[in-house]
């Protein structure tokens, strides 16, 4: 029933990329068919009768609270929240804590957030591969908010994930007490994304999340759960992933999940892998950590032999290279089990790479041998394969590897995305390189830039010539100076 009904979209929702979707609206979309098809069967499969897994245990079920004046089963007191947060080993829900968000407070209207945000300096991020970057996209490109909001969030391709600084989350979310005291030593962050955008599985640290406009569908396993197998292909999107590998699993192999509403707030304990899935346009701000020690523990399960969890086997590397290491493994040992578990996981890739740049020609030998099935696969979009291409390129330019394999990698980009303007355009605003070298991917960028670079290539060559007659006069006169020795010596 599931396929049936996706199916029967129409066309014009299954396929909505780039200039076809332009944002005109005046207000935020909370109305998308296709999103709201897809939230139907979810709640219709899990509510179907057959249960299992961790669906069974009642330690691990989300648990909703409302924020009130005294504290009781079902409600918490603000000042208490800190305590709780601490304490808790399952995801959490909170209603009241910071309003109740778009419609019903008006202060959230798009309008009012262009007004106060519009100018706020954002990345473009591919979501479907946006955990490659560990939550850290470092980009020389941002864009302003109001651009983001008119060009790249209508594909729902695109999201916006990214650190902000703690004086524009005071200016968003006040300066009470409790702001103060849940954001100490936390890093600040804003999501936005359209229907059908998302973030698909990654695990991190703590981290917590007030939702202020649209509907947010979570998906989230116990810490080290999250097998390679429940997740689908590494470049599945949030979208696919729940159109193509969500109605495979059986109940016990499902992750828990919830919906965060307008007003809603989520706090997810450290080390919970987790999928989020928009299905209105979405603004949430919140905070992010890094994973402590105290979680290593609970990692274990998902790298013992054989590794199930590629995560769990890339954060447990990432402390041992920090000098904490598990079952007597050096980092390569525990890349290589991330990669065992899921030989295309770009993440464990690129850090592997930095001990050993080996590693990642490996990688790149199996996206190619996998990259025509991938073609064939609808649920697959020829941007996340183009922008797994770049990264490889860009890590290995970054990391001093082959210079000639770097640039083979990137020739494999401009046929998947040619015709794709917007792609074309977020390709540009990529470059994880800090500005040390502007890959063009030889496809096409930005016209202003474009202007830029060839102006700059033109004075280059032109300063090349001057050093090339420069050098040839200096050769003749070093030869005139040597036939004239000659000519001394035969006197």
């Amino acid at each position: 029933m599931w396929q049936r009904l996706l199916a029967a979209l129409p066309a014009a929702y299954a396929q909505c990329y780039g200039e076809e979707c332009t944002w005109q609206d005046e207000e935020w979309r909370t109305v998308d068919p296709w999103a709201q098809t897809i939230e139907e069967q979810v709640i219709q499969l899990y509510a179907e009768g057959e249960k299992g897994g961790f669906a069974e245990d009642a330690d691990l079920q989300p648990r909703r609270l409302r924020v009130c004046s005294n504290s009781g089963s079902d409600c918490v007191k603000a000042s208490k929240l800190p305590k709780l947060l601490k304490k808790t080993t399952q995801p959490l829900i909170l209603q009241g804590l910071w309003g109740e968000g778009w419609p019903q407070d008006p202060s959230w209207s798009k309008a009012r957030v262009l007004e106060r945000l519009g100018q706020l300096g954002l990345t473009v991020s591919l979501g479907s591969l946006y955990p490659v970057e560990g939550g850290e996209p470092v980009r020389r490109f941002k864009v302003h908010l109001a651009e983001l909001l008119q060009k790249f969030l209508p594909d729902p391709r695109f999201v916006a994930f990214d650190h902000i600084t703690d004086e524009v989350t005071a200016d968003i979310m006040g300066g009470t007490k409790l702001f103060k005291r849940m954001s100490k030593g936390q890093n600040p962050v804003l999501s936005l994304g359209g229907p059908r955008s998302g973030i698909p599985w990654h695990t991190h640290g703590e981290s917590s999340l007030m939702c202020f406009v649209g509907r947010k569908r979570w998906f989230v396993y116990p810490p080290a759960s999250a097998d390679a197998a429940f997740r689908g292909h590494p470049f599945l999107g949030s979208l696919n992933w729940t159109r193509q590998k969500l109605p495979s699993l059986k109940p016990w192999q499902r992750p828990l999940t919830f919906l965060q509403q307008p007003g809603d707030f989520v706090y997810l304990p450290p080390g919970w892998p987790h999928l989020t899935l928009n299905l209105d346009d979405t603004l949430a701000v919140g905070w992010q950590d890094f994973l402590d020690n105290s979680m290593l523990d609970s990692l274990l399960k998902g790298c013992e032999d054989p590794p199930t969890d590629p995560d769990s086997c890339t954060l447990l590397a990432q402390r041992c290279r920090e000098g904490i290491c598990a079952f007597g493994r050096d980092p390569l040992a525990l890349y290589a089990s991330a990669l065992q578990a899921e030989p295309l996981h770009l993440a464990a890739a690129g850090h592997s790479a930095e001990l050993d740049i080996d590693r990642l020609e490996d990688t790149a030998d199996v996206l190619l041998q996998s990259e025509e099935a991938l073609l064939k696969n609808p649920y697959i979009d020829n941007l996340t394969l183009a922008y797994g291409w770049i990264y490889l390129a860009q890590t290995t330019y970054n990391l001093g590897g082959d210079k000639d394999l770097a640039d083979a990698y990137l020739s494999r980009v401009g046929r998947l995305v040619q015709g794709d303007h917007l792609g074309f355009e977020a390709l540009a605003l990529y470059d994880k390189s800090g500005g040390v070298k502007p890959f063009d991917y030889g496809i096409g960028i930005r016209k202003e830039e474009l202007e830029q670079r060839q102006a700059k290539k033109s004075a280059g060559e032109s300063k090349d010539k001057e050093e090339e007659e420069e050098e040839e006069e200096e050769e003749e006169e070093k030869e005139e100076k040597r036939k004239k020795k000659q000519r001394m010596n035969r006197k």
